[in-house]
């Protein structure tokens, strides 16, 4: 009786802990030609406000990699900027990268 209990209150809370669309932030590199469309419609799909993305000159795809000096610079200080705004402040739960932006901190 107590397990049925158990797996009743998780089965309730799972729609609880999903995203909602105005809790992601997407990142673009602007310097990638697909990668703003591929947000575009992202957000089309999944009802995320277009304001919910931040376009960030990463460079062309020659590497998936990105200097520490040029993450801190070009991502983290943008990011945190608008993680800081007060239309974003408390509001993003999880930060969504799209093709082009690099994926690996050298």
């Amino acid at each position: 009786m107590l397990i049925r209990i158990a797996v009743l209150i998780l089965l309730l809370a799972l729609p609880a802990a999903a995203l909602e669309p105005n809790e992601i932030l997407i990142l673009v590199n602007s310097n990638v030609n697909a990668s703003q469309p591929i947000a575009d419609y992202y957000c089309l799909r999944r009802g995320v406000p277009k304001e919910n993305i931040l376009a960030l000159p990463l460079g062309d795809l020659t590497s998936d990699t990105i200097s520490r000096a040029d993450y801190d610079r070009k991502v983290v200080i943008p990011v945190r900027a608008r993680l800081n705004s007060d239309n974003f402040q408390g509001k993003i739960k999880c930060i969504l990268t799209i093709y082009g932006v690099p994926i690996k901190v050298g």
